[in-house]
């Protein structure tokens, strides 16, 4: 045993040392491999005991404290790993073929009520992802154009709304949201209660009743203007507002509210301010204000509906609007 140890410390074996060696393996009883096993693990107890009464009181406390840090980091890392997992899951039941999407089409606004009893008011062109598992663990949707949330109360499971790079947390309250795709911005109003907002780096923030913000995409949070907020929202009174907007995005609003799709082939009315205030129900109101304001002409051409510089616009056909 010495000299498989330190085989320094001895003179070389003999010949006959060497055959007395082999002999003895030759003919030694068979081991038991569970026994030496056993024997291993004793021997290996022994010598940590003997090495652990050796230290001193100062020498032991490293090792200990060492333990403490790698189980606390541990820990830490598995809080990381089982949350992320948590996000994880959810996201990918938000992009399963199970999730329910329920949809507003443009020009008509539509409204529902959730498994927990909570209210969705959907602005048109407009839709809530729902989840299969919505209300067993958590209730979590994601909104993409804008919608009102009624929120039924459960002090265990907050109503989630994922919404452009925003995530909006309430327990229970009403609020509004506005978040299209193509907008550079996410709108948020409370009207009753309180939520929490998350984006990008930013500190969660609250918002109270009364209390509104609006995320940009690379996550800061701002308060929107009064005339932002009054684009965003006014449709939840049932009118469309626009204001000092250019005529290209007030295209756009009139194609969603109205399902008023023009052609303009002259692209230079396109950056026309546009200021106008009109009811949901009124296309033939939204067309005049939108004349006014823009100072053009709107006109079929055989079935396709255009507009043109009201100073040379094409005549108007007999055809009425609606």
């Amino acid at each position: 045993c010495l000299r498989a140890t330190f085989p320094h410390l001895l003179p070389p074996a003999t010949a006959d040392q060497v055959w007395t060696s082999v002999a003895a393996t030759l003919h030694a009883p068979k081991v038991d491999a569970a026994e030496s096993h056993k024997n291993l693990a004793a021997a290996s107890r022994h010598q940590t005991a003997a090495h652990m009464a050796g230290m001193s009181k100062s020498s032991w406390k490293v090792p200990v404290l060492t333990l403490g840090a790698v189980l606390g980091i541990t820990t830490g890392i598995l809080w990381w790993v089982n949350n992320k997992g948590e996000v994880s899951n959810v996201s990918q039941s938000l992009l399963s073929p199970e999730a329910k999407h329920l949809a507003s089409s443009t020009g008509l606004r539509a409204s529902m009520t959730l498994s927990d009893d909570s209210k969705v008011n959907l602005g048109s062109e407009s839709q809530v992802i729902v989840p299969s598992s919505f209300n067993e663990k958590g209730r979590v949707v994601r909104l993409e154009g804008t919608a009102t949330f009624i929120v039924t109360p459960d002090a265990t499971k907050p109503f989630e709304v994922r919404a452009g790079n925003a995530t909006i947390v309430a327990k229970g309250t009403e609020f509004s949201v506005r978040a299209f795709p193509e907008e550079n911005q996410v709108m948020l109003r409370v009207k009753q209660g309180q939520v929490e907002v998350q984006s990008g780096t930013a500190s969660p923030r609250t918002v109270a009743a009364g209390g509104t913000l609006a995320v940009a995409k690379d996550g800061g949070q701002a308060e929107p203007s009064a005339a932002a907020l009054n684009q965003a929202f006014s449709w939840i009174d049932g009118r469309v507002v626009i204001e000092n907007r250019p005529l290209k995005e007030a295209l756009v609003e009139l194609k969603r509210w109205f399902a008023l799709d023009v052609v303009v082939k002259d692209t230079t009315l396109l950056s026309r301010p546009v200021t106008m205030s009109v009811e949901l129900g009124s296309k033939k109101d939204a067309i005049a204000a939108l004349e006014k304001s823009a100072n053009v002409k709107f006109a079929y051409e055989g079935q396709t509906p255009t507009l043109h510089d009201a100073a040379g616009a094409a005549p108007t056909p007999a055809k009425k609007r609606k």
